[in-house]
């Protein structure tokens, strides 16, 4: 099946990318640029993130710390990261991170 004229081919990665810009600036109010991703993504890499929970093989939920993408520093921004192309999947609202918290303090 021919492409449309016009229209480019995004790879997995990018909208991935586009996606977690899209969910950072409606969630948390900030826009998350190239420098600001490779940040999240050392800080994930390097395992300073707090680890929450793992989704799949590729697919984990981590907690980063607000001032590794500029905001406040109390706040913490969850983010689904995939190993197998590291990149962020998305952000996640601070909810999940109340929900996760209760989770495991139930068990």
């Amino acid at each position: 099946m021919k492409r449309r004229k016009g229209t480019s081919k995004k790879s997995k990665s990018k909208h991935l990318r586009d996606h977690s810009r899209r969910r950072a600036q409606e969630r948390f109010d900030f826009e998350l640029t190239a420098h600001r991703h490779g940040a999240i993504v050392q800080q994930i890499q390097e395992g300073e993130a707090k680890f929450i929970t793992k989704y799949s093989n590729s697919r984990t939920l981590f907690s980063v710390a607000g001032n590794v993408v500029g905001i406040d520093k109390a706040k913490d921004v969850p983010v689904i990261y995939d190993k197998q192309r590291k990149t962020i999947i998305t952000v996640l609202p601070e909810t999940v991170l109340s929900k996760k918290g209760n989770e495991n303090q139930n068990e």
